[in-house]
């Protein structure tokens, strides 16, 4: 799995600082599992060091959210259709001695015909 830069937004990324907003991240980031070019890939949505990671209590509730989430980044991007499904997932990233570690916490992936 490899970062790859931020997809175009036809928003200019409003939508996603908006969710930045809501989920208190430090930052949002994207990596791609396969060829970025590929027109079935799947967006993977990286919410960096939340402060509002999900519990784990009610998985309909999560859903529900994780959807809305994935919902309203295809709504937002400039080329939905280059994306099979979107993947989003909590990430806390630390720096220790120097080494970044990152711990993945829920995520949930969403298929894009279910948008």
């Amino acid at each position: 799995m490899t970062e790859t830069k931020q997809p175009e937004f036809a928003d200019n990324g409003k939508t996603v600082d908006s969710l930045k907003k809501v989920y208190n991240c430090e930052n949002i980031d994207y990596e791609n599992w396969g060829d970025k070019k590929a027109a079935d890939s799947c967006l993977t949505v990286c919410l960096i060091n939340s402060s509002k990671v999900p519990s784990g209590n009610n998985a309909d509730e999560e859903a529900n959210k994780f959807t809305a989430m994935a919902l309203a980044i295809k709504k937002s991007l400039a080329k939905p259709q280059n994306y099979k499904s979107f993947y989003l997932i909590f990430v806390k990233k630390e720096n220790v001695n120097g080494q970044e570690t990152k711990v993945h916490s829920p995520g949930m992936e969403i298929p894009n015909a279910e948008l």
